[in-house]
């Protein structure tokens, strides 16, 4: 990709497309093009307004009609799969909200439609690219903790804190896939892999509905189908370690990332709050690792900077559609194993 033209961008889903026109134009290499939204159009409008975007639509059809280069899908996951293929399909690069899809067959195909046609994908995997975690690679890439023997990561928020919800969907197998594992706990997952530098097996799983009925913002009560809490264990089998995380969505008053990782003569635990980056390092034991390295929440800009640089200069991409199909599989492991 020519690192002086502008990738002309259009973004599906005003919620949190807003979020990602942010980054995006933070690049300096994004040109919006359409806003596609699902029923707000005040709401598009204004957004559209804010970034400059010439065109917004309630027509799903009409993000791969106009000229562009780039489609970044930010809707709910029951849509993902045909969404990124239709933009594949015609060519586009896409950038596609986790998790990649409903299940990891649609997953692997998607990467490997991608990869098949030599399409660039992003599957918005954004905690990598944290300051924070970033640490954590650094140590174990310069074996400052030695051989990992455990790493455990846990992701807890309160968006569903309460019996009331906004979002219909994601209470439904059918359309969401899993709850507190998709919203959250996919995040875990990548983060283990991709500090770990290998896929880890599923070793145990379990969950729990805290509320089996809610109120729907009409006032409905709706049946839930989806986990509040995932737990699940791993062995990572090149290095023998053990992993674990747990993920839930109604933490009440709590918004965070924590990852602690146990090595053979040191130890390390970061812990993010996710409201704003903000983060802390603490470094245990005498490795030839110092202690804290502070570094910015975010040193290298959003991963839409780092992805728009490896184009520009041909370098291998990751997370592609690829790690979000790996990502799916260890998912679909939780969940078969959870509902056992």
């Amino acid at each position: 990709m020519d690192g002086t033209r502008k990738v002309r961008t259009v973004v599906v889903g005003s919620g949190f497309g807003e979020s990602h026109l942010s980054a995006l134009m933070e690049t300096g290499r994004c040109e919006p093009v359409r806003l596609i939204y699902r029923s707000n159009k005040p709401r598009a409008q204004k957004i559209a307004d804010r970034y400059s975007i010439p065109s917004v639509s309630d027509d799903i059809s009409s993000a791969f009609e106009c000229e562009s280069d780039l489609v970044v899908i930010c809707t709910p996951v029951y849509s993902h799969f045909e969404l990124s293929k239709a933009a594949l399909e015609r060519g586009r690069m896409v950038s596609c909200d986790k998790p990649l899809s409903l299940n990891v067959s649609e997953a692997f195909e998607l990467s490997s439609l991608a990869e098949g046609l030599g399409i660039s994908t992003l599957t918005f995997f954004q905690w990598r690219q944290h300051g924070g975690c970033r640490c954590l690679k650094d140590y174990l890439t310069r074996g400052a903790l030695g051989a990992v023997r455990e790493i455990h990561g846990s992701f807890d928020h309160d968006f569903l804190a309460a019996n009331m919800t906004d979002w219909d969907w994601r209470h439904k197998t059918e359309t969401a896939g899993a709850g507190a594992l998709a919203d959250l706990g996919v995040h875990l997952i990548d983060l283990q892999i991709w500090l770990m530098d290998e896929v880890p097996e599923v070793t145990g799983a379990a969950s729990c509905i805290v509320y089996p009925q809610r109120l729907n913002s009409n006032g409905r009560s709706i049946q839930c189908e989806t986990e509040d809490i995932s737990h699940a264990e791993f062995h990572f089998p090149g290095s023998d370690a053990m992993g674990s995380f747990r993920a839930s969505r109604v933490s009440t008053g709590m918004r965070r990332i924590v990852v602690s990782i146990i090595g053979e003569f040191a130890s390390v635990d970061l812990c993010i709050a996710t409201d704003t980056g903000a983060y802390e390092i603490n470094f245990h034991g005498d490795g030839p690792a110092a202690g804290k390295t502070p570094v910015p929440a975010w040193p290298n800009g959003s991963l839409y900077t780092s992805w728009f640089s490896a184009l520009s200069e041909g370098r291998p991409w990751s997370p592609s559609f690829r790690e979000g199909a790996i990502v799916q599989s260890v998912s679909d492991q939780i969940v078969e194993l959870a509902n056992c």
